[in-house]
């Protein structure tokens, strides 16, 4: 159902409503002037009100697609419409107007429910086979007739002279089949336009007409004839126009890689040169590790070295048995500073030293027999 005018330019009068049972390919003249509608009962329930007027009381409704309207007069009351509703989904049987008082302002609502009017539900006797989209290729061939992207279907609806409903659980029964490729199934290819109902190559197309790809390692050049299939097309066999193929045994490729195809001569070529500027990078990196880490080593190891030089030991053997010995002076001139260490460049120290009385010094060692005699 829609609104519109029969005229050849557009039109600024009030439109009138047009229904169509065939999905749009044939129309009819249902209602003069605008309306406000609803589609119930899977579409077999159209109902209207008058949509030139602020205060409609009357409903139309019909059950055979359009062609007949029946009138009721629902109210005497002035009411202000604001719309007409049914059931999403448009299953129901039941179709409600919405409006408020013009005096109290007050909401009214009017609810038909048409089954009470028809109450007989359809039986098989009442739906007929139907043809989707039959309008298309009718002329010629039958096998094609209904065909939309290589599918045609046919379905069960209601007869236009059943009074019945079909009900709110009412499934619509489908029939689908395949159709075979037609020219109608196809566009034209880049760089093709339509002549007829064939294409041909554009006299100002100077763009590639054909296209490079790698199947099994091997270039293959494929020339369009002019034609590609819609897509989400089903059809099959029939007219398939293949395009022309040439394989190139001498280039090879890689199948996705989108560099350029090299031949057999140049692939030598580049393995005698080197493996290209992925080898040298390669290289590159292992080199730098290994200098980082000999680095490391020699850094670790004079460390080491550092450590072990500036290490202080002491031996239990130096201390002495003397009763006299002073322990504490000693341990202190042995960790403090020496003010009287010899140096290569000092002969004034080594005389200080030599004047110095030497103490003898008795001293402990586990492995001596001399301290057991003493």
């Amino acid at each position: 159902m829609v609104h519109g005018h029969v005229a050849d330019s557009l039109q600024t009068t009030p439109p009138d409503v047009f229904v169509s049972s065939d999905g749009g390919y044939n129309w009819i003249k249902a209602l003069d002037g605008p309306h406000h509608y609803q589609i119930a009962d899977h579409g077999g329930l159209l109902a209207a009100v008058p949509a030139n007027t602020k205060t409609p009381n009357v409903i139309k409704f019909s059950t055979d697609e359009g062609r007949c309207w029946h009138h009721y007069q629902f109210t005497n009351e002035s009411i202000i419409f604001t719309g007409l509703l049914t059931e999403p989904g448009n299953k129901a049987m039941s179709i409600s107007v919405w409006g408020f008082g013009a005096a109290d302002r007050e909401w009214r609502i009017h609810v038909f429910d048409f089954l009470q009017v028809i109450n007989t539900q359809c039986g098989s006797d009442d739906y007929e086979d139907w043809l989707v989209h039959s309008e298309l290729h009718k002329e010629g061939t039958p096998k094609f007739k209904g065909c939309l992207l290589g599918r045609k279907e046919e379905i069960k609806r209601l007869k236009k002279d059943s009074w019945c409903y079909n009900g709110h659980s009412y499934e619509v029964t489908t029939k689908a089949t395949v159709c075979e490729c037609q020219k109608s199934d196809y566009d034209c290819d880049y760089g093709f336009v339509k002549k007829g109902e064939i294409c041909i190559k554009e006299d100002k197309f100077t763009g590639v007409d054909h296209l490079d790809l790698c199947i099994h390692g091997t270039e293959e050049k494929e020339e369009s004839q002019g034609y590609r299939k819609i897509p989400g097309d089903k059809c099959v066999g029939g007219f398939k126009p293949e395009p022309v193929k040439e394989v190139d045994q001498h280039v090879r490729c890689k199948e996705g890689d989108k560099s350029e195809l090299k031949t057999e001569e140049e692939e030598s070529a580049e393995a005698v040169t080197g493996n290209g500027s992925g080898g040298g990078v390669v290289a590159a990196i292992v080199v730098s590790v290994v200098i980082i880490v000999v680095v490391m080593i020699v850094y670790f190891v004079r460390k080491f070295q550092l450590l072990r030089r500036h290490n202080v030991s002491y031996r239990y053997s130096m201390l002495s048995q003397s009763t006299d010995f002073d322990y504490d002076n000693e341990v202190e001139n042995a960790i403090g500073p020496q003010k009287g260490m010899y140096h290569d460049s000092s002969e004034d120290e080594e005389l200080v030293d030599a004047k110095k009385p030497k103490r003898k010094v008795r001293s402990y060692h586990d492995d001596s027999d001399e301290d057991m005699l003493e």
